[in-house]
């Protein structure tokens, strides 16, 4: 089993800022490696979550003695110390410093491993009815891959932060291609059409962003990490994950990674959607993009 998602741009006091930005991040410890989102508070004055939580991970991974499950709970209390000097200084209400991280993949502590999805949330919870004020504290709650699997359990499709926007059949479509157990990448395509067809909708009220980035997380650990950044209007940079490694035997941070390539006169390269070879070029020259920039 492949877990996979997507996560969409940054936001500002209840505003899209920041379409062009990532929000995925890597954690491998020594019982697991997971793929990590994030919904809710964003960027408020000088702190950022994107950058917060790269070192908060790291934190909450050392105190956890470098496994999954003691670690979670550090990350929840590193959390709830932190936004609350951020709520203070910053003199937020309690809906504004709503806050999830998401972290799915495999944990190998199990044999075969087993694919977990953790929820860390002043909010929201597995099993909860979501709040629509933050609590004072962050909580730890989780799903996991049935053993023995079921007919209606071998998938499990999360939409957090604005699940008003997604539709229950955009919802079912992706849990089919799931349950039929369609390649990981066909998966992770039919998110990204479902997500930028979302943006569109009024009840995202303009605040999901249409440059995607999706991480698929293999079940055999010898495996790398499917990132992707997709780009729906021309860019000269790609994102790439953050990734936090933390183990007995290595420590290592990385995060705020961008790439971008200049042709031969100086000029940045356009990182483009995927374009139909038939359909017009993204580069506005009106032609067919395999006569353009798609030869």
């Amino acid at each position: 089993m492949r877990p996979s998602f997507s996560g969409s741009g940054r936001s500002r006091n209840g505003a899209l800022v920041d379409d062009e930005s990532n929000k995925a991040a890597t954690v491998v410890c020594d019982d697991g490696r997971f793929g990590v989102a994030f919904t809710g508070l964003a960027r408020t004055g000088a702190f950022g979550t994107e950058d917060w939580l790269v070192d908060a991970l790291t934190r909450a991974s050392a105190d956890g003695n470098h496994r999954i499950g003691p670690s979670l709970p550090q990350l929840a209390r590193i959390a709830t110390a932190r936004i609350a000097e951020v709520a203070r200084a910053r003199r937020l209400d309690k809906t504004m410093k709503r806050l999830s991280v998401v972290l799915l993949g495999q944990h190998h502590g199990e044999s075969p491993p087993r694919v977990y999805c953790f929820l860390v949330s002043n909010y929201d919870a597995f099993g909860r009815r979501l709040q629509a004020e933050a609590s004072d504290q962050f909580t730890v709650s989780y799903v996991r891959e049935t053993r023995p699997p079921t007919a209606d359990s071998p998938a499990v499709v999360l939409a957090l932060g604005m699940e008003q926007a997604l539709t229950r059949a955009q919802l079912s479509g992706i849990d089919g291609l799931l349950k039929d157990g369609a390649p990981p990448v066909a998966v992770r395509d039919k998110c990204v059409s479902v997500l930028r067809a979302a943006a569109d909708a009024p009840a995202s009220r303009g605040m999901l962003g249409k440059q995607l980035s999706s991480l698929i997380v293999p079940g055999d650990p010898a495996e790398s990490v499917i990132a992707e950044y997709h780009s729906e209007a021309p860019t000269p940079e790609i994102y790439l994950p953050n990734q936090v490694i933390s183990t007995s035997s290595l420590g290592l941070a990385v995060k705020g990674v961008a790439l971008g390539s200049r042709d031969s006169e100086g000029n940045p390269v356009l990182s483009v959607r995927r374009v139909a070879r038939n359909a017009r070029c993204p580069c506005g020259s009106g032609k067919k993009y395999k006569h353009c920039h798609g030869k």
